[in-house]
């Protein structure tokens, strides 16, 4: 037994010394060669935590610097914050953290103290009360406060329409439908919504390509788990495509995964349950639900990044659209097809549209705002 257990010990101590050795000697030559000593504790929460102050914030002021003291922005950004969400396990679903944060030289952000973007909801509620749910482009990943499209739906509707209601930013970056529904259930209902307009397709079919489904979904996590703990494993991981001729980032962005996954009928089925579970919740609470296609720039000519690339995934745009419209059909909703509308502008617009596939400029913003406010006058 002694002799079992001393053997087990033995290699124990070999295992740890031939994978220990390596590791350390990786995170030592990044602390030294980076002048960062963080990557001695990389994978650990202080780690992270020394990471996000001492570097992200420090890049981040020295970026925009300069700018501050010549730009006011509409959040008032009283210092450099880099912003986040947190994760309601129990409820299931991401949330935004309270206060302000910097964006970018020219975008500004507050979050007020119920996660919303923008200011405090009206109290005692005086107002017809639309909330406008969705990711990132809802809540406005790449714009100042006054430039997202739920403030200039808002802005469009009292100067345009005449119509003065209370507009309430929803959206929480990553979010989707599953998410909506849980953050509907929980928390949206109870403050007395009266209206609300759900812009979701992309994070809901193009977030699979990365993490898959069943069993794919279960070795990535495993992988991405020993990526974020093991310095050496994740540059490993970075040389092997790099020498392969891939950028890094496709690392699980590849188009015969893509492809593979988006085929699964469970990625398109759980779609379609989660939006139906949030057109039947607003139904019962006899709220004014309108469903809107979400526009994507695709092009098939020398497209920005993989995510542009048209003919891999024009297909399973289409597929997100018309499960969008069809179940507000099937539900007798209203469906501003914004998509539709933005397909069929110049290539040149498109262009100074979006900031990548999916993520809109402040003209982009824009665009979508005039398209929503126009039917949203009449349901008003």
């Amino acid at each position: 037994m002694k002799n079992f257990l001393k053997t087990i010990l033995v290699s124990f101590v070999i295992i740890v010394l031939f994978f220990g050795i390596p590791e350390l000697t990786q995170r030592i030559r990044y602390a030294v060669r980076y002048k960062d000593p963080t990557w001695l504790m990389y994978g650990t929460k202080t780690a992270l935590e020394l990471r996000d102050t001492t570097i992200q914030e420090k890049e981040r002021a020295e970026a925009v610097k300069a700018h501050l003291n010549t730009k006011i922005l509409t959040s008032n950004v009283d210092g450099v914050k880099v912003f986040k969400f947190v994760y309601d396990n129990k409820n299931d679903y991401r949330k935004n953290v309270p206060g302000d944060y910097l964006l970018n030289e020219n975008a500004g952000m507050h979050i007020n103290s119920l996660g919303f973007r923008g200011p405090e909801l009206l109290d005692p509620k005086t107002k017809t009360r639309l909330f406008m749910m969705g990711g990132s482009s809802t809540l406005g990943a790449d714009n100042n406060d006054d430039n997202t499209y739920p403030y200039l739906t808002r802005k469009l509707l009292k100067e345009v329409y005449g119509k003065d209601i209370e507009v309430v930013n929803a959206g929480v970056g990553g979010m989707n439908i599953r998410e909506i529904y849980y953050f509907l259930k929980n928390e949206i209902f109870d403050l007395k919504p009266d209206i609300i307009t759900v812009y979701s397709g992309y994070n809901n079919w193009n977030a699979k390509s990365y993490e898959g489904t069943g069993l794919r979904s279960q070795l990535f996590k495993i992988k991405m788990f020993l990526l974020s703990k093991s310095l050496l494993l994740c540059t490993l991981n970075e040389k092997i495509y790099l020498m392969k001729g891939k950028r890094v980032d496709a690392v699980w962005y590849n188009p015969g995964c893509a492809e593979k996954i988006l085929n699964d009928k469970k990625v398109w089925g759980d779609f379609e349950l989660y939006l139906e579970k949030v057109c039947e919740e607003a139904t019962a609470h006899k709220i004014r639900l309108i469903l809107i296609t979400q526009p994507l720039y695709l092009t098939s000519v020398n497209p920005k990044t993989f995510w542009e690339d048209e003919r891999l995934w024009k297909k399973h745009y289409e597929i997100s659209n018309d499960l969008i419209r069809n179940t507000a059909k099937r539900y007798s909703l209203e469906c501003i097809d914004a998509a539709d509308t933005v397909d069929r502008y110049p290539r040149e617009d498109k262009d100074r549209m979006f900031v990548d596939v999916v993520h809109l400029t402040d003209y982009g913003n824009s665009v979508i705002a005039e398209i929503i406010a126009q039917k949203l006058n009449s349901a008003l």
